[in-house]
């Protein structure tokens, strides 16, 4: 996925299947299974932040929720994204 690199307030949509091309649903931001990471292109370790409740259609840093059928909204924070930088965002269930 490309963005631009000043945007702010970022709402991504995920999807999140098994091996098989299945769609998983029910990942809630508190599940212990789920970890949402970035590594700042001038970083040396992922940043792994906790995860809130999010809403869909809003803006909340670090926030997860499920929209339906596998899909998900996550919100990464503002300094995950740097302009003229690379941020990779590694999601773990």
């Amino acid at each position: 996925m490309q963005i631009y690199t000043d945007d702010q307030n970022l709402i991504l949509r995920l999807k999140i299947v098994d091996n098989n091309n299945s769609s998983i649903t029910g990942i809630l931001y508190n599940n212990v299974l789920l970890s949402v990471s970035y590594l700042l292109e001038t970083g040396t370790s992922f940043v792994t932040p906790t995860l809130v409740d999010g809403t869909l259609g809003t803006y909340i840093s670090n926030s997860w929720k499920e929209i339906g059928g596998g899909l998900y909204q996550y919100c990464p924070p503002n300094e995950a994204i740097v302009s003229k930088s690379i941020t990779i965002i590694k999601i773990i269930y």
